[in-house]
């Protein structure tokens, strides 16, 4: 066992093993020295808690041994800290119940006794690239200071668009709740997370609860969580608690039932969980931010909605426009969607002439924002326009024949796409195999079948001077 020596900011080691009863001495040696873990092991549960915190750059490994429930609680406490931090359980014996909650809970993974040193390497690396990858992408959002995508949408041409810019800027001044208006597709939860961004609890979670088509113990199990668990361990607080701290975003809250609202009340006005689940004080409190495309004064007037918990959303509101009321806006929303798409798959921008930016005002937009994004997500990947038919709008039943030869004309148009994009990468990296499969994100041998599949030839994409090489190199043979 490695002692541990110095203060948690002086720890070089990636990778807590929690051990109460001294088992994993041997596991630190079963890693391969050029290994990128570096473990440390530990018998007390409170040490870990000293060393994480949200800009740790490691993973943890507890054993379970003869205190599952223990381990269960640590696991717990830990994503409380940082519910990104990957935890992996070790476990004596395959015990279904346990893997079930403790997946339940946020663990990353399982790993049975016994396990070879490549299980190890195998399952340590890839939490660890996987904590790695979440810290560069916190990095990247806090030096940026915006979301691309939140910036695309609310270009502020037209006076509409303008208010809801200045309404999200006074928003984001406070961390009180906050109520967003609008149809479906107006981009409500961009919105949400967005203030989440500005909040000062944007590095905790954004959790999202979609408060329709569920029924109702299981949405209150999902918000409030399961209070028929008594066992500290297993308990859960649901959403609200792993929103702590954070932001709690409640999707068409018209359409939580009249108890749940009562529970939502008592805990917006208590600041405290019902049931066993209590903000301890000093704890940070949730920002609830909740939307709805309906008319909550009426909702309330007719009985559907409490009042008071209006009030008390509705600190402050934010109403969206349809498309078609801010229709100024559409070529540059349009123009911006295409070349965020383009970037995000690797695509040259294509040409918009202002005759086909018009033809785009002119059609219909009945899905909003959200409609006008894919149908430029299509058209950046070159499949072309479908203003008649949009993706939003329901589909007309057709005959069994139509249906199998639409079905056919799709395969053979992603065919040429994916011919056609791997042909570009090629000539782009003038017929280097290794460099376009990387690029394009495939396996090796799942690139090669591709190439077979299409009657592709690298040697079709060398440079000439590569070609003049091959062809000297052959004729001396």
């Amino acid at each position: 066992m490695m002692p541990l020596q110095g203060s948690a900011s002086d720890l070089k080691e990636n990778l807590l093993l929690v051990d109460s009863e001294n088992q994993l001495g041997h596991l630190s040696r079963e890693i391969p020295g050029n290994s990128n873990i570096r473990s440390i092991t530990m018998s007390k549960a409170d040490t870990v808690l000293d060393i994480i915190s949200p800009e740790w750059e490691g993973s943890v490994g507890i054993d379970s041994g003869s205190w599952a429930m223990g381990s269960l609680l640590l696991l717990k406490r830990i994503k409380q800290v940082d519910p990104d931090i990957p935890v992996v359980l070790i476990l004596n014996d395959r015990d279904i119940s346990l893997v079930v909650q403790a997946m339940r809970m946020g663990a990353y993974d399982v790993l049975q006794k016994p396990f070879s040193s490549r299980d190890i390497q195998r399952i340590f690396s890839a939490a660890l690239e996987k904590r790695r990858l979440i810290l560069k992408g916190r990095r990247l959002q806090e030096e940026t200071g915006a979301n691309s995508e939140f910036e695309i949408f609310v270009p502020g041409r037209t006076h509409s668009m303008v208010q809801v810019s200045e309404s999200i800027r006074k928003a984001s001044e406070v961390d009180t709740a906050v109520l967003l208006v609008g149809e479906a597709g107006t981009g409500k939860k961009m919105i949400a997370r967005r203030l989440h961004d500005n909040s000062p609890g944007r590095r905790n979670n954004f959790v999202v609860v979609n408060c329709s088509f569920i029924a109702e113990d299981v949405l209150e199990k999902e918000i409030f969580g399961d209070e028929t668990i008594k066992d500290e361990a297993c308990a859960s607080g649901g959403k609200l608690e792993t929103a702590r701290g954070g932001t709690l975003y409640l999707d068409k809250i018209d359409c939580l039932p009249l108890r749940l609202q009562d529970r939502l009340l008592d805990i917006l006005q208590e600041e405290k969980f019902a049931g066993n689940f209590f903000v301890e004080p000093g704890a940070p409190a949730i920002r609830v931010i909740a939307s709805t495309k309906e008319d909550l004064k009426k909702a309330c007037a007719s009985g559907k909605f409490r009042e008071d918990l209006y009030f008390m959303l509705n600190l402050i509101q934010i109403n969206l426009p349809m498309l078609k009321d801010h229709l100024a806006d559409l070529p540059e929303l349009f123009q911006n969607f295409v070349s965020l798409a383009c970037k995000t798959y690797h695509r040259p921008v294509p040409l918009m002439t202002q005759e086909f930016l018009q033809k785009l005002s002119d059609a219909n937009w009945p899905g909003n924002i959200r409609q006008l994004k894919r149908t430029a997500e299509r058209f950046a990947l070159g499949f072309g326009l479908d203003l008649d038919n949009p993706p939003e709008q329901a589909e007309p039943v057709v005959s069994q024949e139509k249906m199998f030869a639409s079905a056919k004309k799709l395969a053979e148009k992603v065919n040429a796409f994916e011919k056609n994009l791997i042909a570009q990468e090629l000539k782009r990296t003038n017929g280097s195999v290794k460099k376009t499969y990387t690029a394009l994100g495939v396996p090796r041998k799942t690139f090669y079948d591709k190439m077979n599949k299409h009657g592709l030839n690298r040697k079709d994409y060398l440079s000439s001077k590569k070609t003049a090489r091959t062809d000297a190199t052959q004729s001396q043979l």
